[in-house]
């Protein structure tokens, strides 16, 4: 199912344009105006990926995330996928919150298919994206979840009020 997830983007796109050249030949459309239709709804899918897209990682070495983690300041890890349909979904808020705590917080993002990705996902224990983890300042997990946390729940995490 982890798989399923992390590549859930590309599955539905490729499922969408499969089930459109199906309506396509049972409606008996003709084969210049189904090639048409699908080369757009190929491109289309591809646009869209290339414009939700999380991004990279903020990290470029497993040592590089440790040394943020456990550094005196709390630290939040996302742990991200580019083909994953909810990750596409919660980018926005993502970005948002990141910006709404970055004075008090590390925050990191791991593509999980990047080298670095790879080796914290084994590292670490992750099951599925998006999945957020919460280090407090010495570098403890407190908190993990697949839901985006507030700032509010954050600091009810870390023992705040």
């Amino acid at each position: 199912m982890s798989w399923f997830n992390q590549f859930s983007y590309p599955i539905f796109s490729v499922m969408l344009i499969i089930g459109a050249i199906l309506l396509m030949r049972r409606l008996k459309m003709k084969l210049p105006v189904m090639s048409l239709i699908t080369i757009i709804l190929i491109a289309g899918s591809i646009a869209l990926n290339i414009l939700l897209r999380p991004g990279i990682s903020t990290v470029n070495s497993p040592q590089e995330a440790y040394d943020l983690i456990g550094n005196g300041r709390p630290t939040l890890l996302v742990f991200h996928s580019n083909y994953c349909s909810g990750c596409l979904a919660m980018n926005p808020s993502i970005v948002a919150l990141a910006e709404q705590i970055r004075a008090d917080y590390n925050v990191i993002r791991v593509d999980i298919h990047t080298e670095t990705g790879q080796i914290l996902t084994q590292a670490l224990g992750f099951s599925a994206s998006p999945e957020f983890v919460l280090y407090t300042p010495d570098g403890r997990e407190v908190w993990r979840g697949h839901t985006l946390p507030n700032e509010e729940s954050l600091q009810i995490a870390l023992g705040g009020s």
